[in-house]
């Protein structure tokens, strides 16, 4: 798969889902830098036809974009009081906590972090947690954050679901598609919810 094909598979599917799920204009906004994903950087620019350099750069966003989660899950923990936002940021910390642990490992076996790529997600992460800290609503704001944040880890799972010949990343691609585009499917749900209760 080449770099431009990659680019358009990842963008293409973020427009896509965003139109179909109605992901609020600045929710959207707030994922893109420059016109692009977060899951756009670095592996952009450095992959390599091998699919090792792939791997690297995947596991260089993925530990940040996990640790993103982490942080505005722990923080809606303080505030909501909806069970089911409780649960799914329950949930996301036990997940993405278990999965950061393997990816640090790995990533460490591969030489360490691509540090451009590192930095440009942890700012990307820190800008998303500014915006739901500074959200009226909490509980909706984590909720809509959370439906593009699960989109571009997918995105890039797919990716290496794709093209890596290592077995245990292989197996976490498909973890995190599975257990993401349900927990979007959920959100969805709540959302609609929250809108046919406030229309009434």
């Amino acid at each position: 798969m080449s770099v431009e094909r990659f680019r358009f598979s990842v963008g293409m599917l973020l427009v896509m889902v965003a139109v179909l799920i109605c992901i609020p204009p600045g929710v959207a906004k707030a994922h893109m830098v420059h016109g692009q994903t977060p899951m756009d950087h670095g592996v952009m620019k450095e992959e390599k036809e091998n699919g090792q350099d792939l791997e690297q750069l995947f596991l260089s966003m993925m530990i940040p974009h996990h640790r993103g989660a982490v942080e505005m899950s722990r923080y809606i923990l303080g505030v909501a009081h909806d069970e089911r936002v409780i649960a799914w940021a329950k949930a996301i910390i036990a997940a993405q906590e278990r999965e950061m642990a393997l990816m640090e490992r790995w990533l460490s076996e591969r030489g360490g972090a691509d540090e451009k790529t590192w930095q440009a997600m942890e700012a990307e992460m820190a800008e998303m947690m500014d915006l739901l800290r500074g959200a009226e609503d909490s509980e909706r704001a984590f909720v809509e954050h959370m439906i593009p944040h699960h989109l571009e880890a997918v995105g890039a799972a797919l990716a290496v679901l794709e093209k890596t010949k290592d077995r245990d990343l292989l197996l976490l691609a498909r973890d995190i598609i599975t257990t993401q585009v349900e927990e979007v499917v959920q959100f969805r749900i709540w959302l609609l919810g929250r809108d046919t209760h406030s229309e009434h």
